[in-house]
């Protein structure tokens, strides 16, 4: 758990990961040196981790996606969650509880051979002994920041609205969203200027945005859960909007395979998530089965490697 200032620095950075120290600490009501010193320290120990992320990677309309569940040789989940992780293509890879081990969402851009990616490359994992996949018909990130609950909706945004300068300028920024532009710029051989111009231009439409991605019990989160729906066809669409609108509902995918509906859950207790099943989804109209995996370790989110995952387990010896 963090303390009253670092929670609040943290809610800041959460609002705009980009703003200055001056800034936060004005608002935090501390010196720009323990706002500095705090932050700096949450992000070296790889608390949070500020970034930039391009709303078509969080959001890809032209992508066939998929949830990849795998189950792994007895003590390698880390490495083969690790390795997934380390892929171009997975948006989300976590190891859970359950019949698998390891979850993961892989987008695979169309043109592309889906047999190659899901048979030659996944199954292909030494340590992998079975898989189960099934495709995702349409999902929704729609709250990122715990600690304020606000829900926010993903940008529609066509991949042509952001050309090579300004990827190549947004990939520079995506392992430190606070990178300077006068550093950023110098690495890639531009102008300040001209970074600081693109930047603020795709920013302003949308187009990318600053995400502070933070550890969910950090903020008293203490209850990460994927649960799967099965409902009868007709009620699908009835469910999302009932979902979509409840707190502590972080993202939900409608699928095509083994269930008709998966929705990650994080909240604060036990007992939270105990009332929300009563109460919000067992009252489902057409609900006929449910199930869930508790989330142990999370790798990956928004195509970002979460820097409180394992650095790099070494795959044990056959």
């Amino acid at each position: 758990m963090l303390d009253s200032v670092d929670l609040l620095i943290v809610q800041l950075l959460q609002e705009d990961g980009r703003a200055s120290w001056t800034e936060i600490a004005k608002r935090a009501g501390v010196t720009v040196s323990t706002a500095y010193r705090r932050a700096t320290a949450l992000l070296e120990s790889g608390s949070i981790l500020v970034t930039v992320l391009p709303a078509t990677d969080l959001y890809p309309e032209t992508a066939r996606m998929y949830e990849v569940r795998v189950r792994c040789r007895p003590g390698t989940q880390r490495a083969v969650a690790h390795r997934l992780a380390g892929r171009s293509d997975t948006r989300w890879v976590a190891i859970v509880t359950g019949e698998y081990d390891v979850a993961a969402e892989v987008v695979v851009p169309q043109g592309e051979d889906v047999a190659a990616v899901l048979l030659d490359d996944i199954q292909n994992d030494p340590d992998v002994v079975a898989t189960q996949t099934d495709m995702v018909l349409r999902s929704r990130a729609v709250a990122r920041d715990w600690s304020r609950g606000g829900a926010r909706d993903g940008h529609e945004c066509d991949p042509s609205h952001l050309d090579s300068v300004d990827r190549t300028i947004l990939a520079a920024l995506r392992d430190d969203g606070r990178r300077s532009y006068a550093d950023a710029a110098s690495a890639l051989g531009m102008s300040e200027s001209t970074v600081r111009r693109r930047c603020a231009d795709v920013f302003r439409r949308g187009c990318a945005g600053v995400v502070t991605l933070v550890q969910p019990h950090l903020l008293g989160y203490q209850q990460e859960v994927l649960i799967r729906l099965d409902l009868l066809p007709q009620h699908v669409e009835g469910a999302v909007r009932t979902l979509e609108g409840q707190e502590g509902v972080h993202y939900f995918a409608t699928t095509l395979g083994a269930t008709s509906l998966v929705c990650e859950l994080i909240m604060k207790t036990h007992d939270d998530l105990h009332a929300f099943i009563r109460d919000v989804v067992t009252p489902l109209p057409g609900l006929t089965r449910l199930t869930a995996d508790v989330e142990l370790i999370v790798f990956k989110r928004g195509f970002v490697v979460c820097p409180w995952a394992s650095a790099d387990p070494a795959r044990p010896s056959r």
